[in-house]
């Protein structure tokens, strides 16, 4: 029994990893960049409510443990979809916002990989001796997102990702995937400056 708890301890990490969706990310930063970003609006530009949702709050959280305040664009205009320029620009005034990250999704897909059995032995012997062995096929979806973010200063980004989300199991654990790499890009662009 001793054992068979000890197993568990040791390969509950790995199942927990193997139902996290992996997301990588391709960034640019405007190397002209050089303001100090306090205070930021996320919007995520999805018209699913409950994934909107998801996005706004894991994104705004991972901000707010970065030390930057971060406001959903749900709790200013609510479910409103389309606002106009002037709206959204009073909107950042009225609510002394720095900057606007928004995320949108670009596109979903599904394929396949095949994955041969290999022992050690197996492969070590293949070596002298042409062998085969089965393997199986595992299904993968992709989720594509963007993210960008625009400063009170211009109208011009000063960050951009595009992201690439494999095998999310939930819309919390897609919105997770996406809001840490996201947090991670802008702290290691020095967009966001890390003070807690």
């Amino acid at each position: 029994m001793k054992y068979i708890k000890l197993i568990f301890i040791f390969l509950f990490p790995v199942f927990i990893q193997s139902c996290t969706a992996s997301s990588y990310i391709t960034d640019w930063r405007d190397p002209s960049f050089s303001g100090k970003i306090r205070k930021v609006m996320v919007v995520a530009l999805i018209k699913d409510f409950e994934y909107r949702l998801a996005y706004e709050t894991q994104i705004t959280d991972i901000l707010k443990e970065a030390g930057v305040e971060a406001e959903s664009s749900m709790n200013l205009f609510g479910l409103e979809t389309k606002i106009t320029k002037d709206e959204l620009i009073s909107i950042l005034k009225k609510g002394g916002f720095d900057a606007m990250l928004a995320v949108k999704y670009t596109g979903s897909k599904s394929y396949t990989t095949f994955v041969p059995y290999c022992s050690f032995y197996n492969w070590y012997s293949s070596g002298f001796d042409y062998m085969y062995s089965s393997g199986y096929i595992e299904k993968h979806t992709q989720v594509n997102t963007e993210a960008i973010l625009f400063t009170k200063k211009s109208e011009n980004a000063v960050w951009f990702a595009s992201l690439k989300t494999i095998n999310a199991y939930s819309r919390e654990n897609l919105a997770k995937s996406l809001a840490s790499e996201i947090g991670k890009s802008l702290i290691d662009n020095a967009i966001i400056k890390y003070s807690k």
